[in-house]
């Protein structure tokens, strides 16, 4: 049993609401088993925002640079490591240059290996070249150099901080230490054990930041953290150390924020600027851009004083783009980027205030977003048609893109907006599936019977009219429509049958779409005719006037058709009107939507008479009578079929509109037809070869009459019929 339409509608909305409740809570609590789904779309989305929706860089002159260790210096200097008297040329360039601050993302835990102690082993005993070889022992002490570079200005050198591990070298001073109570509540990571720097070195920079890097499962950097636990101390990145340094901060404090499951950190305060942070200690890392978007010196040409990029009071990353060196990374705006640039990315959205911010209360306004789009969409959409419902639901993912953008673009705030449009997508394709088991189904089985024979246009107002199509059959009046080309057979032979393939193709796309456009319905294709109807399936109380239109309109149509053809073709259209059988007839194997009845072998026969009468169309009386006041006519006679005892007058349909020309041409016509029925031969010859004479593109059509009145006359007993000695 049929639900009803209404009942249906209540039962959508009903089971719509409950999903949209269920998405929502387990939205709300990340239901594990969802967890990982959620987050490859939550990313896949951030992805997409970053590199289609960034922020540009504001302008060249910006204030972080990188001094690349590139192939080039590689080739040139040597490779890596380099000795530490070359790094500290390049420490001693830089701030020669006026580099504000110095970052190295490096770390050096061990001691570099003075040559004159391996002298000095194998010299054993030979005081004097011992004390030679010790008096310029210090010349050679790489460390002590770099170390005195280092000094020179504000620098910071990396470490990396362990979850476990043997502890090489010294760590720099934290950024805090945290009491023991807070530190066990913060959600921050905790490490260990650490790879710090050999203390000559480390005591000499000013300070230190680790290089830890957090990708996420998938491989791909998009979060950083910029603080890490080791002990109850809390260590910065090299990006939060250099920024602070480069921007002289006097003060730097948490943002705490406690709830009842704990203390929470959501930011860092450096003086006035506000640092946004994950529970975790994090930063969404600000891409300004692809790879190299940044400033790149190579770190050859700072080192032969050949570079020309003014570094005076600009923060410097020094770290390596080189393939050898390895330190290329996935993120979320490129496969491939420096890992070097990101610190300069951090740092400089720090610096000029771009802080892209995943806030902890996003999840709630996704939640919030669900329940409101949900809700309104569960009910709005199946009580709107499947046009005006798909609309709707484009509506609601368009303004959710624009909150997106508005919150992206001009806040920095990245909500996962993808779990809302989730929602609303999921209620419009259940509306949908429910509309297919229940409605879209029947419409189917119309378009799948039909969708050959008549145009879609036609099936649609079919479907908007829930017209019943009665497959087995019943009796219907309609106008059938017959077309043949003329001496095809003939045609043919000059073709390959790739080329009579390709000729037939375009013919019948080109008759087909005229047939379609006259709202008419195609029977069958044969060899290179074509059966037509109109009144069925779909009722037409003008379809003997649609049938004539599409004859005329298909003799309009081939004249640009020839236009393109080697071999210009005539075609022969006959039209009939009458009572049919109309259905879906074959067998178990094939079935067709088709029509059977005398009218169909009248139409046959008509079509066959143009060839005769040398003219494009003809149409029948019942026809004719249906659209005498449609079009003009040209009455050609009275002709009786073999093995019929009824004659039926035929009619040449001309225009739907005349002229002067034509209607002065019909009187004639119609006075020597007149002369022709009365057996007034004489007069009716000199009629038709005055109208062969006047009007010669009709003069095969005079002959035919012209022929009959010069030969073998009929009795005063004949009845003006004329009858056809040919099926």
């Amino acid at each position: 049993m049929k639900i009803k339409h209404r009942q249906l509608k209540k039962i959508s909305i009903f089971f719509g609401i409950l999903c949209v409740f269920v998405y929502g809570a387990i939205v709300y609590f990340h239901a594990p088993f969802i967890r990982e789904g959620l987050e490859i779309l939550d990313n896949w989305v951030y992805d997409w925002q970053v590199r289609h929706a960034r922020k540009p860089m504001l302008s060249p002159n910006n204030r972080v640079v990188v001094v690349d260790i590139d192939d080039r210096s590689l080739n040139l200097i040597g490779r890596w490591p380099w000795p530490r008297n070359v790094l500290g040329g390049l420490v001693e360039g830089l701030f020669a240059r006026g580099a504000e601050v110095v970052a190295m993302d490096f770390v050096f835990p061990e001691k570099e290996q003075n040559i004159v102690d391996e002298f000095v082993e194998d010299f054993q005993g030979q005081s004097s070249i011992i004390s030679a070889l010790e008096s310029v022992k210090g010349k050679y002490d790489y460390d002590a150099i770099f170390a005195k570079s280092l000094s020179r200005g504000k620098t910071v050198l990396g470490i990396v901080l362990l979850p476990k591990g043997i502890n090489e070298g010294v760590l720099p001073l934290p950024l805090t230490t945290l009491p023991s109570s807070l530190s066990n509540t913060l959600l921050i990571p905790q490490l260990h054990d650490y790879l710090g720097n050999v203390e000559v070195l480390q005591k000499a920079a000013t300070s230190g930041g680790f290089l830890n890097s957090s990708p996420s499962p998938d491989g791909v950097l998009r979060l950083s953290p910029l603080l890490l636990k080791y002990g109850d101390s809390l260590y910065p990145s090299l990006a939060l150390e250099a920024t602070r340094l480069f921007l002289n901060t006097k003060e730097t404090s948490l943002i705490l924020q406690r709830y009842d499951f704990g203390t929470v950190i959501e930011g860092l305060q450096l003086d006035n600027e506000i640092v946004p942070l994950t529970p975790e200690g994090q930063i969404l890392i600000p891409f300004w851009g692809k790879s190299y978007t940044f400033p790149f010196v190579s770190a050859c040409d700072v080192l032969l004083d050949k570079t020309q990029y003014p570094l005076k009071g600009k923060l410097v990353f020094i770290g390596s783009s080189a393939s050898a060196m390895g330190d290329l990374v996935s993120t979320a705006i490129a496969g491939i980027f420096p890992g070097v640039e990101v610190n300069a990315s951090i740092a400089s959205g720090i610096i000029d205030h771009f802080l892209p911010y995943k806030p902890a209360w996003g999840k709630g306004v996704a939640v919030g977003l669900i329940l409101v789009a949900g809700v309104l969409c569960a009910i709005l959409i199946p009580l709107l048609s499947a046009i005006w419902g798909t609309l709707f639901t484009l509506l609601m993912v368009f303004l959710l893109l624009v909150l997106n953008h508005v919150l992206w673009v001009d806040k920095h705030l990245f909500v996962p907006i993808l779990l809302p449009m989730l929602i609303v997508l999921f209620l419009w394709g259940m509306d949908i599936v429910g509309g297919y088991f229940f409605e879209i189904k029947w419409q189917e089985k119309i378009r799948q019977l039909f969708n050959q024979y008549v145009s879609p246009i036609y099936i649609d107002k079919m479907l908007e009219q829930e017209v019943a199509v009665t497959l087995t059959g019943e009796n219907k009046e309609v106008s059938v429509l017959f077309s043949d080309i003329r001496m095809f057979t003939s045609l043919s032979e000059q073709m390959s049958a790739p080329e009579v393939k390709t000729f037939l193709d375009r013919y019948f796309t080109k008759m087909t779409q005229v047939i379609f456009n006259a709202q008419g319905t195609i029977d069958k294709y044969m060899g290179d005719a074509i059966m037509a109807f109109w009144g069925a399936p779909l009722d037409d109380s003008r379809h003997a006037y649609h049938a004539v239109g599409a004859a005329l309109k298909m003799q309009e149509t081939l004249v640009p058709f020839n236009a393109e053809q080697k071999n210009p073709i005539q075609i022969g259209v006959g039209v009939s009107t009458g009572q049919v059988h109309v259905g879906d007839m074959g067998s178990q194997f094939r079935r067709n939507y088709t029509v059977i009845g005398d009218t169909v072998n009248t139409a046959s026969r008509l079509e066959d008479l143009t060839k005769y009468y040398h003219v494009g169309i003809i149409v029948g009386e019942s026809t004719y009578l249906q659209t005498k006041d449609k079009f003009i006519y040209r009455k050609l006679d009275k002709v009786r079929a073999k093995g019929k005892t009824i004659p039926v007058e035929i009619y040449q349909p001309l225009a739907l509109e005349g002229s002067e020309a034509l209607a002065k041409e019909l009187e004639m016509h119609n006075q020597a037809l007149d002369c022709y029925f009365q057996q007034k031969w004489d007069e009716a010859r000199v009629r038709f070869q005055q109208l062969a004479e006047s009007y010669p593109q009709n003069r095969l059509l005079y002959e035919v009459y012209l022929k009959r009145v010069q030969g073998a006359l009929p009795g005063p007993s004949w009845d003006g019929v004329y009858t056809l000695e040919t099926k």
